[in-house]
């Protein structure tokens, strides 16, 4: 079918996504092939996130990261003759890198307020830094909690908060 479409299924694509439509059910309910409507998906998406307004955020913000293990949810027939994974969705031991196939997501959440989510390639200071900067006020007080990766942020000008995760906290 090709990946020239008229608007009108751009739209109804567009707002079959916001129904949280998988590619796949909206691709079929449009009449699309499955890649056109991946690529669709990822071009509206892509759209979506470089027109996003900023984001600022001041009083208390809360920081962490998490790792996510890609899998092949809703699609067993992709993993059909492959040996299994011993380990379950562990993913690679250690911190997860975009590389590992162990993406960290790292959020920023404001008190009452705004929230960003990031993909990064791998959470180290020099990768937050720049986020952090760019989302969060200075002075504003940062809750975190003790991965050495935001040790720095008192040097950067924001007021740090941690909890001990192994205490209970």
């Amino acid at each position: 079918m090709g990946r020239h479409q008229p608007l009108s299924v751009w739209f109804a694509y567009l707002y079959l996504m916001g129904l949280n439509g998988s590619n796949r059910q909206i691709a079929e309910e449009l009449n699309l092939n499955e890649s056109d409507g991946q690529a669709m998906a990822e071009a509206l998406r892509g759209g979506m996130v470089q027109r996003r307004p900023l984001v600022r955020m001041g009083g208390v913000v809360e920081c962490d990261e998490v790792y996510v293990i890609a899998g092949h949810k809703g699609r067993p027939d992709r993993i059909r003759g492959r040996a299994p994974r011993c380990r379950r969705l562990q993913g690679a031991p250690g911190r997860g890198t975009l590389a590992k196939e162990k993406p960290p997501i790292f959020g920023m959440i404001e008190r009452g307020g705004q929230v960003r989510i990031v993909m990064l390639e791998n959470v180290q200071q020099q990768t937050i830094r720049p986020l952090i900067e760019a989302t969060i006020e200075p002075g504003a007080v940062v809750n975190t909690d003790e991965y050495g990766i935001y040790a720095a942020l008192p040097r950067w000008g924001y007021v740090r908060k941690s909890v001990c995760h192994s205490r209970g906290e």
